[in-house]
């Protein structure tokens, strides 16, 4: 290192020096992967061989060109892969469609009750109403049943699918009562048993090409020990029960890091392992990404969600925090949104605001996910000509103007309601052919901003960043008012969408939410800059 440790970081050298399990808290830019190189060369000078566990392969592969010599970067899975039985192995490169499935277990569609979805008036208020009705269960709606439960076994520690894991991937896929919920799952849990027993059977049949988390399931059973002498394990927070686990029985030193106020992963099954871990911690909370303007504002966010330790900005590196929007485009480097529908409403936008002659630059989308939209235009486009859909979000809708009252009722609704003011103000055709039109951008060309969800901007960083308009809407309720009680996981995505900006941030419309947090949580007024240039 060209420079010397911060006193925080002297603090967790010293810790890990010890030989023992240790958790690093780290804010939102507070130098985490400076401090694990600090505490890589630090083991290295005892002599000691190291592991830096993350979640995917491009994260892995840039510690690597960080770490020193005495530390090997690997995922999960790579690891898992390297002890899978050869069958496993082979498997991964054969497919199982649903036409196999159909054909190995006998496949029928089932007749069920089913909840449809409709529209009721109650006083000033327009709710969303739900009744019995009867509706066909295809064979391909009960292939995503049994993947996804077999997916929520693979993360948590047991040994063979249960029950339960099926009801749960019925509940997060389709609208029936309980104890029709009970009937399906029973119907389809013979089928969750025997493709498990047949992905661990040497003479199994069915192809394993996606099923990755088979191979990391099977190294779990095994209580794998990693061969090493310390353990750096990289986002902490969003680490699910097996991996927790795995870690939890392992010999060497584990080195906890993360930050569990940007846990944004728990829909995925995700659990903040650090918060229940009893070890000594050590915590980094000087920002070295932004000013002391911008931590002010987190501090009440953090404070919401019950965090005792203060955020620090860098006082020579101003952060102008701006209660509004930019002037033009032009001003800024990223546009972050809450959801994919919203990313895509605002590509599109743009685009239709180009073609018409508007001098505005172009935007570049990044991991945001066209094919979602796609599905959700024809699905509506399906719904309208047809009076159905197979689509799961709307499925339970009977008519299109259905639909189009809810969104007009629940506009707050991501999952759909955004789709559904697309669909009806810009149109079937033009949402396609604006779709293309981005799609063809040269992103080495690209000289304008980018868009990408909040989700999609963590660990990335950029000089001038504006929330979108759908930011606020996961804390406002139907009547427009505040929520009385907020969701954890939307204050962490926006703490960490906020924290993405180093020179300029835009709150667009979230001031006034962040003033009244402040005031909740006893912190002083928050000051915010009015001058948009």
């Amino acid at each position: 290192m060209s420079y010397p440790p911060t006193a925080e970081q002297e603090v967790a050298i010293r810790l890990a020096k010890e030989g023992k399990t240790m958790k690093l808290l780290a804010f939102a830019g507070a130098g985490k992967t400076s401090t694990l190189v600090f505490v890589a060369n630090a083991l290295k000078d005892l002599g000691k061989e190291g592991v830096y566990l993350a979640f995917n392969k491009a994260i892995a592969t840039e510690a690597q060109r960080k770490m020193p010599k005495n530390v090997k970067a690997k995922t999960f899975h790579s690891l898992a892969l390297a002890s899978a039985p050869e069958h496993v192995r082979r498997r991964l490169a054969e497919d199982f469609a649903i036409w196999d499935f159909v054909d190995m277990f006998k496949i029928e569609d089932i007749l069920m009750n089913v909840m449809q979805t409709g529209i009721d008036v109650q006083g000033d208020h327009v709710v969303k109403t739900q009744k019995k009705g009867r509706d066909i269960i295809s064979a391909a709606q009960q292939k995503n049943i049994v993947d996804n439960a077999l997916l929520l076994f693979y993360k948590e520690e047991v040994d063979e699918p249960q029950l339960e894991h099926v009801v749960s991937a019925i509940n997060d896929y389709l609208t029936l009562s309980d104890d029709d919920v009970r009937v399906l799952a029973k119907e389809l849990y013979p089928i969750v048993i025997d493709m498990w027993r047949d992905f661990i059977n040497p003479e199994g049949k069915i192809g394993l090409a996606g099923r990755h988390d088979v191979y990391l399931k099977l190294w779990a059973l095994s209580k794998p020990q990693i061969d090493t002498d310390f353990i750096l394990f990289d986002e902490a927070q969003d680490a699910d029960p097996i991996m927790s686990t795995i870690l939890a029985n392992q010999k060497a030193q584990v080195i906890y890091v993360g930050d569990p106020y940007q846990q944004i992963y728990s829909f995925r099954g995700a659990q903040n392992v650090m918060q229940n871990l009893d070890a000594p911690q050590a915590e980094l909370t000087q920002s070295f990404r932004f000013g002391q303007e911008l931590a002010t504002c987190c501090q009440p966010i953090l404070n919401a969600l019950g965090c005792k330790s203060r955020i620090y900005g860098l006082p020579t590196k101003p952060t102008k925090i701006i209660d509004g929007n930019p002037q033009a485009l032009s001003q800024i480097d990223a546009i972050l949104t809450r959801s994919n529908a919203e990313a895509v409403n605002v590509v599109i936008d743009i685009v239709n605001k180009r073609k018409d002659g508007y001098d505005v630059p172009a935007v570049l989308p990044q991991n945001i996910s066209f094919k979602e939209t796609k599905q959700m235009m024809f699905a509506l486009m399906q719904l309208r000509k047809d009076g159905k859909s197979d689509h799961a979000k709307l499925k339970g809708f009977r008519e299109f103007k259905d639909v189009i009252d809810y969104a007009n009722a629940c506009p707050m609704d991501s999952e759909i309601s955004g789709y559904v003011r697309m669909f009806q103000n810009i149109g079937f055709s033009n949402v396609l052919e604006a779709i293309t039109n981005v799609e063809n951008i040269d992103p080495n060309q690209h000289k304008g901003p980018i868009i990408t969800t909040m989700h999609r901007s963590k660990g990335l960083e950029w000089d001038n960043v504006v929330l979108s308009n759908d930011v606020l809407d996961s804390f406002m309720d139907e009547d427009g008012g505040v929520k009385e009680e907020l969701d954890p996981e939307e204050l962490r995505l926006l703490y960490v969408g906020m924290t993405r900006a180093q020179k300029k941030l835009y709150l667009n419309n979230v001031g006034g939410f962040l003033q009244l947090l402040a005031q909740q949580t006893g912190e002083k007024p928050l000051v915010f800059e009015r001058d948009a240039a």
